[in-house]
């Protein structure tokens, strides 16, 4: 009597060990190998039927050349939108390219990628765990998507505050690029598009303070420009980056730089000059200013002055500031040099650049500083001087 009970249990326990044999080699591979293991080309091809490209499952862009989306920054760039608000608008073109979706696919996301993984097994057992087990990946999954769908409104919200702030001609040239080029408003495609577009933002706002400067030493040509002394919004004296411009305003040198995102010398640096008389007729050349040298000829001179007063003496009457080239500092610019000063009569003019002293190059304040303080003590200096093109050497005699 008691051995049918026992079988009965027997087959029980076995029901209920290769349900949960079931259970768990589904978790172990379907929900962490198989789910991983869906193509977007795949889903792509398979499920949506109307005009390329799919914006649901976006192919990648890795393979796509750098230069496509150097030229939708420039378009962004030339109707004057900056990088941060097409940050602020992916939102806007997630939700447009959703909508958009939603025409050219016959099922949810959740029923296509569903669908997709049932397909892929091969195994008996898959095939059973599978079965077994889809609701609770439709729950996983369906959860999933709700979570993104919150973040997608919020998004959504941000981007639409900012595509109603935009002129008519700029949303024009953005449908126009999203006809053209949907792609390069996805996540991926938008990152690629930043890249250049800060670099063409930071220059565009770095002319707009050259202007303002240019501006504010005509009315006021003996003093110096600060960024701060500018009628500027907050955001107007920020870089792409977030970082402070730093400007540098001489009576004849306006130089406006960034250095990109990081203070290394790369394509991303931005400097913007105005170099010469910033406005000859409204800012007339000071009276006790000396007077306009010409450069010396030939490619390398040697000149020599001997300046019977101390070293410190050269630094009045004149001003010094620092002068970049190729996205890094190549030495320091003198100018608004006074008649009868020392450095009038050691031969400096305005406009001269100090790239070297004693044959070090000028990379720093600090090095100005070192070299100075060595010249100092051995009673004499040679200075490395750029003038209209031509390079020449001053050996300069310090006497106390």
């Amino acid at each position: 009597m008691l051995k049918r009970p026992v079988v009965i249990l027997l087959v029980v326990f076995a029901i209920a060990g290769t349900v949960a044999a079931v259970r768990t080699h589904f978790r172990r591979r379907q929900l962490t190998e198989s789910a991983t293991s869906v193509s977007p080309d795949v889903m792509a091809v398979k499920y949506h039927f109307g005009p390329p490209p799919c914006l649901r499952y976006p192919r990648s862009l890795d393979e796509v050349p750098q230069a496509e989306f150097d030229e939708t920054a420039k378009r962004l760039d030339a109707v004057g939108l900056a990088s941060d608000q097409l940050a602020d608008l992916v939102g806007h073109f997630i939700t447009e390219h959703t909508t958009r979706e939603l025409s050219a696919h016959a099922a949810s996301s959740v029923d296509e990628y569903l669908e997709q993984l049932e397909q892929q097994q091969r195994e008996p057992l898959s095939k059973v765990s599978f079965w077994m087990q889809r609701e609770l990946l439709r729950a996983k999954l369906a959860k999933l998507v709700d979570g993104a769908n919150d973040t997608l409104r919020n998004l959504e919200t941000e981007g639409a505050v900012v595509w109603a702030a935009l002129t008519p001609e700029q949303r024009t040239t953005l449908q126009a690029i999203d006809t053209d080029q949907p792609l390069h408003f996805e996540v991926a495609g938008v990152l690629r598009v930043l890249k250049p577009l800060k670099v063409l933002t930071t220059r565009r706002r770095a002319r707009a303070i050259v202007e303002l400067a240019r501006e504010a030493k005509t009315k006021r040509p003996e003093f110096p420009v600060r960024l701060e002394d500018l009628s500027l919004p907050g955001p107007q004296r920020l870089d792409a980056w977030g970082n402070e411009f730093v400007l540098s305003a001489a009576t004849s040198v306006i130089e406006v730089r960034s250095e990109g995102d990081d203070d290394q010398r790369d394509e991303d640096d931005v400097i913007e000059t105005l170099d010469g008389p910033v406005d000859p007729a409204a800012a007339p050349p000071r009276s006790d200013e000396a007077a306009p040298c010409e450069a010396p000829t030939g490619k390398t001179v040697l000149l020599e002055r001997r300046i019977a007063s101390d070293a410190e003496a050269l630094v009045r009457g004149v001003r010094v500031v620092p002068a970049f080239a190729d996205g890094g500092l190549t030495g320091f610019r003198v100018s608004s040099i006074r008649k009868a000063s020392e450095a009038e009569k050691l031969g400096l003019c305005n406009g001269d650049v100090i790239h070297a002293i004693d044959g070090i190059a000028l990379a720093s304040p600090e090095k100005v500083l070192e070299l100075h303080v060595a010249a100092l003590k051995r009673g004499s200096t040679a200075l490395t001087i750029a003038r209209g093109g031509v390079t020449f050497v001053l050996k300069v005699e310090l006497r106390d």
